[in-house]
């Protein structure tokens, strides 16, 4: 969860909410005790087993799982606590297929969850722990509320692990349940664990932070409070529209007006309709119900005129057009469920207004307009909440806008240098001098126009020099896509609106800080790298059939050859040519080691 909605949900809460699962920071000290003597163990299997072990030390819980987020000496660990529909259970191993020696976890894992669904229980996890008999699992009945079942890309679940310019291997396990669990957060969920089962697509279980009550009845405070939240959510997306307007002309402006190619203004519409799920997600109780009754103005906005005309390549200012009318479109979506309650008031036909299922498109989350009632009747009135709300809509909206756009546009080029060869900028002096304010990395950066957007970082301090000891340092820049028809270097206006007035500060994103480091350690621009003069190395994302691409050209022995360093095809799966002479070429000159994405949890003992 961001802090902007951990915050926003804090503002709202009511304690006496029944609640499913709590979020906890563990000291490895507190759980190494708990740990399995096998510290060979399959990292998801080590991992669940210490976490299970401790749950039952804490008073109301039944089970545990990891977040599979390291901390300052802690693991993040979510507990399950007791309800009556949730169990651990010892499964007879002669109800179980066999273990598939070649994938024994996620087939433990599949095979538990399968035995889970035909015994007519929702979901079935394997703590990972047996007998001689026997597979321990918790299994959740069908009253277990707060379950919800996605089939997520798996180029969703790259993206969230926040790391590009690396590869990512989603067959291991432990990666595999991470990226699970952050892409469930990001949708406003408290919690996600895989099925286990995948194709191009992989299969999750989303977990609601608290259970929600049966539906309400349609009594006269429970329609004026359901009518009041549609009011105010409807009037704060009007407002944050309004405020976008002019800030959205800024944004592209500082694009300089190139053609962008955004079939159907999916790029738009995520950022939109991602933005909001995030911040009405935050609500407890309703902010899921919120979120998936705004998700179904998703398809009014795609069917929008707009829409309908924004396939192919158009300029910014034809984007933005387009991108407004269909905001329009899910605007006037969300008001027709004010007024299809308010119309049916007092009517036979409120019960079945009240009761109606809507299912999100995005998310798959479903809801009942008459499940706004359970929240908390200050909110509509709440106006500090509903500030904020749109202030993080309206700033996150901004945010991912520029990314999505920078993706398309331009070109992260990053520099390393080996061993100092001819022609490298030397920066003489130490890492205190030579990255102060007024150093000669600043003075650098702010020289032209066409370097404002230069960070560095890496810094080694040399020992010396004929001129005295000097700092060796990695650089990254942006320069434009060919495909893009910009000219090499972004404008500056474009650098001050992505880092901050004066290109070197913080711009405060919707979930905080972010800089430089940001954009070029977590947005999944396409990288070239160069090495030495003989090693260059490409990385392109979300191409056709495959997530990441890393392609090595080598001057061996001036003879310029090419090949792929390593990939992850769209199955999540890792290929790494290592082997390769050409990969090994240039690993051996320019001390190139290819990058991959891990889980970062280790043995506790």
């Amino acid at each position: 969860m961001s802090r902007t909605a951990a915050a926003l949900r804090t503002r709202v809460m009511d304690a006496t909410q029944p609640r499913l699962l709590q979020w906890q920071d563990v000291p490895t000290s507190q759980l190494a005790p708990y740990a399995p003597s096998d510290a060979s163990l399959p990292m998801v299997q080590y991992a669940m087993q210490t976490v299970m072990a401790w749950a039952k030390t804490q008073s109301g819980c039944i089970g545990a799982i990891p977040t599979w987020e390291v901390g300052q000496a802690t693991w993040g660990v979510i507990l399950l606590l007791e309800h009556p529909a949730i169990s651990v259970v010892d499964i007879p191993k002669s109800q179980l297929p066999p273990v598939v020696p070649e994938n024994p976890i996620e087939d433990w894992g599949v095979t538990v969850m399968r035995w889970a669904v035909a015994q007519g229980y929702q979901l079935g996890i394997p703590t990972f722990s047996e007998t001689a008999d026997t597979r321990t699992a918790l299994l959740f009945s069908k009253d277990y509320p707060g379950l919800t079942f996605v089939d997520a890309d798996n180029a969703d679940l790259f993206e969230v692990m926040f790391q590009p310019r690396s590869l990512i291997d989603l067959s291991d396990t432990a990666v595999w349940a991470q990226s699970v669990m952050r892409l469930a957060s990001s949708r406003g969920w408290s919690a996600g664990w895989p099925t286990w089962e995948y194709t191009t697509k992989r299969g999750l279980i989303a977990m609601s932070e608290f259970a929600t009550p049966a539906l309400p009845d349609p009594t006269d405070a429970n329609v004026d409070l359901v009518l009041a939240i549609l009011k105010q959510t409807n009037q704060s997306l009007k407002n944050v529209r309004d405020d976008l307007q002019g800030s959205i002309v800024g944004v592209f402006d500082t694009f300089n007006a190139p053609a962008v190619t955004d079939p159907a203004l999916q790029i738009g519409l995520d950022c939109l309709f991602g933005v909001i799920n995030v911040v009405l997600n935050a609500i407890p109780e309703v902010g899921g119900s919120l979120a998936a009754l705004f998700d179904t103005a998703l398809t009014a906005a795609q069917d929008s005129e707009a829409a309908k005309g924004a396939n192919g390549s158009m300029t910014l200012e034809a984007y933005q057009s387009n991108l407004e009318s269909a905001f329009d479109a899910s605007l006037n979506a969300v008001g027709d469920l004010h007024d299809a309650l308010l119309n049916a008031r007092g009517t036979s036909g409120l019960d079945a207004v009240w009761q109606q299922l809507y299912t999100s498109p995005l998310t798959g989350m479903p809801a009942q307009l008459g499940l706004l009632a359970l929240a908390s009747p200050k909110l509509p009135d709440d106006e500090t909440y509903w500030n904020n709300a749109e202030e993080s809509m309206a700033s996150s909206f901004l945010v991912n806008l520029k990314r999505r756009f920078v993706e398309q546009l331009y070109l992260a080029a990053h520099r390393t240098y080996q061993n100092a060869p001819a022609g490298k900028q030397w920066w003489y002096g130490t890492i205190a001098s030579v990255t102060a304010a007024d150093g000669d990395l600043a003075k650098y950066i702010a020289d032209r126009a066409d370097d404002l957007s230069c960070w560095f970082t890496d810094f080694s301090q040399q020992p010396g020099h004929a001129r005295g000891p000097y700092v060796t340092t990695t650089e990254f820049w942006l320069q434009s896509n060919e495909s893009g028809g910009l000219a090499a270097y972004p404008p500056t206006e474009l650098v001050y609106s992505l880092f901050s007035s004066d290109g070197f500060g913080n711009t405060q994103g919707w979930t905080g800080p972010y800089d430089k480091s940001t954009v070029y350690n977590q947005w999944s621009i396409d990288c070239i790298e160069f090495g030495s003069a003989s090693y260059q190395q490409n990385w392109t994302y979300s191409a056709t059939g495959e997530l990441v691409v890393a392609t090595v050209q080598y001057n061996g022995n001036d003879v310029p050859q090419q090949a792929t360093a390593g990939s992850t095809d769209a199955y999540g799966q890792l290929t790494l040519n290592s082997s390769n002479p050409i990969v090994q070429g240039g690993a051996s000159t320019s001390g190139f080691q290819q990058r991959v994405i891990r889980n970062d949890l280790s043995p506790l003992k």
